[in-house]
């Protein structure tokens, strides 16, 4: 049986505000029995760059625009998006004017979901997360991966994740 669970990552500078959002990802993935995991919750962008550069697998981003830091939310999206094409980004924020700010940067998002309205959002967050699955599942299944070890750490990647493999000695 295959325990491989896909990245959820989760930048916001509030913390009441990414409690809620934590709390809120992880019982959706916990009520629909979802092969995701939160692997990072922070206030900090270099935090979340860091956590996201031990695995650089293709993940699913909660990010607030307007964080509160030297990098803001579309120079984030930006550098994951520079690494990743294929990267999943939800904007969660209170300001809606930054949304062509997102076509400057060419972060293309999932969705951009205004903070406003939390019956609004909830439900907004949980579409992201059903979209989610359903790009990563196939039947209902978790998709074939391919796992290796890299010292004390395992490391699954989905097939189609994989552009080449290469042994050394």
């Amino acid at each position: 049986m295959n325990n491989f669970k896909f990245p959820i990552y989760v930048c916001e500078d509030n913390a009441k505000q990414r409690d809620w959002l934590t709390h809120l990802i992880r019982q959706y993935v916990m009520i629909e029995d979802l092969p995701m995991e939160l692997v990072c919750s922070t206030g900090d962008p270099q935090v979340l760059l860091d956590t996201w550069a031990e695995s650089r697998q293709h993940g699913l981003f909660f990010l607030d625009i307007d964080l509160q830091a030297e990098i803001d939310g579309l120079e984030l999206a930006r550098r994951i998006r520079d690494v990743d094409s294929l990267a999943i980004l939800v904007f969660v924020t209170t300001r809606e004017d930054y949304i062509p700010l997102t076509f400057d940067y060419q972060v293309m998002p999932l969705d951009f979901i205004p903070k406003d309205d939390p019956e609004v959002m909830a439900r907004r967050i949980k579409k992201a997360l059903s979209t989610y699955a359903k790009r990563q599942l196939k039947d209902g299944d978790v998709k074939q991966v391919f796992s290796f070890k890299q010292g004390s750490r395992e490391i699954a990647l989905p097939y189609n994740q994989i552009q080449y493999l290469a042994t050394a000695g």
